[in-house]
This record gives structure tokens, C-alpha cells and sequence, in this order.
């Protein structure tokens, strides 16, 4: 054998050993996974032979809450509530778990008191007053959250409801203007025709600076800290005075303004400058379909009937974290469960756990 040639097969026994070990440590689970599973064996551990201690089984709850095992840590928390049901630690895994069942006035009746002492209980409480819109409530919280630049917004949305539907029929359908990367649908904002993207992983809306200025949208004192492609971002609050989807008329919709303009380059190359997104907070207003197979979006009312073909249709159960974070769980090949949030407006992004 050649130098040559011991050098290349060097080189592929390194790089088999290398990718064995990446295969390897891909398949097990992360650092703060691991620390979770092991705070849960010590909090079992330390509860055997005191099934009433409650600060010991609030451990465990709390430890089965960070891994997900919601079950059980639900009955944990039921069990510390029947032996104290003041138990603030139990009152807020218990409002936690409320909040993603998306049943906000429970989670509040349990969270109320919590905020001050506990940092993820005031947050818990804030997702579940903005979820029922108690906007001056929450307005009042901005401190405790360190969200001080939404009180204006919140404020103004505790005078008049966001997203009210003044017109419209009761089922809208609109075609995609573009259903890759990300779905795109031609809209009114203001009057005047531009394209929208539609992502689940919104909020409120969210518009291009450019159009924000051109389309005269008002804007609100603040400033606001949005999840949205994957990260928090900051944008300026606004609201968009009339809003047309499909012949839906909606006025008063929450918006922040950021500069959209390198994210239109990814999403429509080549062509039109989105102005902006459509988040979940408008779609939750309907019962949306985003269709794939059609490439078409419908709204329908609220009231209005409507069922999937039994035959077409796998229900994929879903939670909803913090204010509205759609988030589902799944496996990416042979790993654990993981949760993941369904976000409709990542272009190149395919799964993200």
C-alpha cells in the first residue's frame, strides 16, 4: 500500500469512527434531560416512607412535570392538593397543566396569588388572562413579567376587543398564493390588496415595516418580545385598523412591526415583498383548515358545522404552551419523545425540536 493510499483509508476509518460517535451521542439524550431524570430518581427516592410529605412529593411532581410525564405528574399535584390544597407549588404544576389543556379560567383560579413569589406561575397567569381576554389584568402584570412595552397595547385592547369581525360570510375560502416555502395569501389590509404569510408560530400579526408606513397601520406606544421562526424577536406595537380575508372583515388587530424584508427574499424570491403574517391569534378566531392538497385557507365562524371525512383524517392531540405556543410531540428516528412547536412560516426549516 502507497502512502497515498494509507492516507485515504486513514482518513475513512477516522471519519466512520467520527460519524459513529456523533450517531451515537445524536441518540442520547441532551445534558438537561438527563439532570432532569436523575433530580426525579432522587425525589423518588427521598419520598419513600413519606407519602404525606408534601414538600417531598412536590419534587416529584415538579420533576415529572419537566419531563413531560404529565399523567403522573398530575396525579401527584391531586395528591398534594387533597392533603394541602394551598400547596403553591402543586397550584401551579396544576395551572401549568390547565394552560396547556387550553382551559385558561381554571388555570388562573389556580395561579391567582402565585405571581409574586413565583416567576413561571406570573407568566403562567399572564398567558391564561391574555388567553381569555382580560387584557387590563394583564395589562397590570407587565411589570411582574418583564413585558412593561405591551401596557399601552394591552391597555388599548382592554377598551375594544382585537380582531372583531364586522362583515363576512360564515365561510371564507381563500386560494395560496404561494404554499411553498410557506404559505402566502392575498389579503386586504387597510383597504389595499398585499400578500400575507399564514404561520402557526405567530402570535398577533406581524408586518413589514415598509408596509406598516405605507398602509398608514397606527401604531401604539412600546415595544413588544414575540416568539416567532424559532426565536424571540423585538417589533414595535401597532394596530391594523381593517383587515379583509376572503370577504371576513375583522378591525382593531394587534400587530408588531419589524423589517420583514430578507425574510420576504426567502419566502418569494423574486417577486412581490410580503407585508406581513397572519398569526394564530386571528385563525383561532375560526375554525382554520390550512389546506395542502387544495392549496386553500378556510375560515369558518364560530357555530358553523362542519366535519373532516372520518376516512382522511389522523388527529394528532396537541397542547398549547405559554400565550399560544401550538405544540405537539414526536420522535426523530430513534429518539425520545420530544415536544415540538407546529410552525407554518420557517422557510428551510423542516422539523425543529
Amino acid at each position: 500500500m502507497n502512502r497515498l493510499q494509507f492516507r485515504l483509508v486513514l482518513s475513512l476509518v477516522l471519519l466512520t469512527g467520527l460519524a459513529a460517535a456523533a450517531h451515537a451521542e445524536w441518540l442520547q439524550p441532551d445534558p438537561s434531560y438527563r439532570d432532569a431524570q436523575q433530580d426525579l430518581r432522587y425525589a423518588v427516592r427521598d419520598t419513600i416512607g413519606h407519602p404525606n410529605d408534601v414538600g417531598r412529593l412536590d419534587s416529584v411532581g415538579v420533576a415529572l412535570l419537566r419531563l413531560a410525564r404529565f399523567d403522573e405528574a398530575s396525579r401527584v399535584f391531586n395528591q398534594i392538593a387533597a392533603i394541602d390544597p394551598s400547596d403553591g407549588a402543586s397550584r401551579a404544576g396544576r395551572g401549568k397543566l390547565a394552560l396547556f389543556a387550553d382551559q385558561p379560567a381554571l388555570a388562573e383560579s389556580l395561579l391567582s396569588g402565585l405571581e409574586a413569589n413565583d416567576p413561571s406561575a406570573a407568566s403562567d397567569l399572564f398567558a391564561a388572562r391574555l388567553r381569555q381576554g382580560k387584557y387590563a389584568a394583564a395589562a397590570g402584570m407587565t411589570s411582574l413579567v418583564n413585558q412593561e412595552g405591551r401596557r399601552e397595547l394591552l391597555t388599548r385592547l382592554s377598551q375594544r376587543a382585537p380582531y372583531e369581525i364586522t362583515a363576512g360570510p360564515d365561510h371564507a375560502t381563500v386560494q395560496f398564493a404561494r404554499s411553498y416555502p410557506v404559505v402566502l395569501v392575498a389579503v386586504k389590509l387597510n383597504g389595499q390588496r398585499v400578500l400575507m404569510a399564514v404561520d402557526t408560530g405567530a402570535s398577533d400579526l406581524i408586518l413589514d415595516d415598509m408596509a406598516f408606513r405605507h398602509l398608514k397601520v397606527s401604531p401604539v406606544a412600546g415595544q413588544s418580545v414575540v416568539f416567532w421562526s424559532g426565536s424571540h424577536v423585538a417589533v414595535r406595537n401597532a394596530l391594523v385598523q381593517r383587515l379583509e380575508i376572503g370577504g371576513l372583515k375583522l378591525e382593531n388587530c394587534p400587530a408588531g412591526v419589524m423589517k420583514l424584508g430578507r425574510w420576504s427574499l426567502d419566502v418569494n424570491p423574486q417577486s412581490e415583498r410580503v407585508s406581513g403574517i397572519i398569526g394564530l391569534n386571528l385563525l383561532r378566531r375560526f375554525s382554520a383548515t390550512l389546506d395542502f392538497e387544495k392549496l386553500k385557507l378556510e375560515l369558518r365562524r364560530p357555530g358553523t358545522a362542519w366535519s373532516p371525512t372520518a376516512a382522511t383524517v389522523t388527529r394528532v392531540p396537541f397542547q398549547l404552551w405559554g400565550e399560544n405556543e401550538l405544540t405537539v410531540y414526536g420522535t426523530i428516528g430513534q429518539g425520545r419523545k420530544m415536544a415540538m412547536v407546529v410552525q407554518t412560516g420557517v422557510p428551510g426549516c423542516g422539523v425543529g425540536a
